[in-house]
């Protein structure tokens, strides 16, 4: 076809326009590519267009990874109805449509999130979504870690004054249980105490069967002597090749991974704490340090109800029908009973801080006590008959 003069600048000018639009287009593309933040196209919902900094944000190799596809992919399922309402509300042509935070699943099976801002634009044709993007994953793991912070010091502190007002063991137990599932996110859990004969024994358990307590009652990794005891996590115990012996045992129960947590007080080994996960689990740096600060705050208190059971008896003990007089290393009395005051006719006030030499006879010369006060002072023990003094 022969061009006459007249049609030659027309096409000329056209093809000129057209070379100008993809130079255009490769400017604009090019610039895309060099935002320090992540950007995309998609059309109802399908991706058309990333830039590199998105595909990284994803964990992907290149944009083709995900052209063709659905951006609810990569949308977390919590977001999905956000996101669909919002990109409804941007095509019906709705202005300012406010930013949104996403949690992303990326390719290597991790999380990121996104804050993105989305305007309506034209794309080959037809109606697109241009997004614009922030990386927020480092903030919105700071608020994570701020948040977990928070929830184990409240958890610690709710424990602690648990612990605080608990009047037997059996409420020390339930408190620390609860604490344990709670902060090591745990499916049961069970507390075991040295007995007489040095076997770990189960004082009180959650979460588990009659059975597996059978089967499991009296094993421990550790002695009583075992005083630098270090805390034991086993991720699973069908595969840890130390937990051959048990895997029948866990099986029946349901139980793939747990943790031995001791418990210490004054170098002094009471028992262990014990922590069970219904599924395979790797525990964290973390859940050892709150595993073992548990323990503390359980052995402490434990040790204190073990003295305060000791104190009762001790107390019950002292007021008996015998009369008891309680000196200092100086040989003055601090504490008598009340069989005391009816045998020698003294009050508690009037003898505390004086000299058991008040209550003497005078029917035992001084070797008589001698003797007594030399036996006391060698072997912290002398038994005999004495002439004493009442008060009338």
């Amino acid at each position: 076809m022969s061009l006459t003069p007249v049609q030659q600048p027309e096409l000329f000018n056209q093809d000129a326009q057209a070379a100008c639009d993809l130079e255009l287009a490769e400017h604009y593309r090019l610039l895309t590519e060099k935002l320090p933040m992540p950007m995309l196209i998609h059309v109802a919902g399908t991706f058309k267009y990333l830039n590199h900094k998105c595909v990284e944000l994803l964990g992907g190799e290149s944009a083709e990874e995900f052209i063709g596809t659905s951006v609810l992919n990569v949308i977390h399922p919590d977001y999905h109805a956000s996101a669909i309402e919002r990109i409804q509300r941007i095509l019906q042509g709705e202005a300012n449509v406010e930013s949104v935070e996403l949690k992303l699943l990326r390719k290597d099976g991790g999380t990121a999130w996104i804050e993105t801002t989305g305007v309506a634009v034209p794309f080959a044709g037809q109606q697109a979504i241009y997004v614009v993007g922030l990386d927020i994953s480092d903030r919105r793991q700071l608020e994570a870690q701020k948040a977990q912070r928070l929830h184990e010091k409240e958890a610690l502190y709710k424990l602690s004054y648990q612990l605080g007002q608990a009047q037997t063991l059996e409420q020390i137990y339930s408190a620390a249980m609860q604490a344990m599932l709670t902060l090591l996110e745990a499916d049961r859990a069970s507390i075991l105490l040295f007995d007489k004969d040095q076997r770990m024994r189960f004082q009180a358990s959650h979460g588990l069967s009659p059975s597996y307590i059978t089967a499991a009652d009296g094993h421990s990794p550790w002695l009583s002597q075992d005083v630098d005891a270090q805390p034991i996590f086993i991720d699973d115990i069908q595969t840890d090749t130390t937990m051959a012996h048990f895997r029948d045992v866990a099986r029946a129960e349901g139980i793939r991974g747990f943790g031995f947590v001791p418990l210490l007080h004054q170098e002094h080994l009471l028992g262990k704490f014990m922590v069970y996960f219904n599924d395979p689990r790797v525990c964290t740096e973390t859940d050892i340090r709150l595993a073992k600060t548990i323990a503390l705050h359980v052995a402490l208190a434990i040790d204190r109800e073990h003295n305060a059971q000791a104190l009762r008896i001790a107390a019950s003990a002292f007021e008996t029908h015998a009369g008891i007089m309680v000196t200092d290393g100086k040989g003055l009395i601090l504490r008598v009973n009340r069989a005391f005051t009816a045998i020698t006719g003294y009050a508690s006030s009037e003898v505390v801080g004086k000299s058991p030499a008040l209550l003497q006879s005078g029917r035992h010369d001084r070797s008589f006590y001698h003797v007594m006060w030399q036996s006391l002072n060698n072997t912290g023990y002398w038994e005999g008959e004495l002439w004493n003094r009442r008060k009338n």
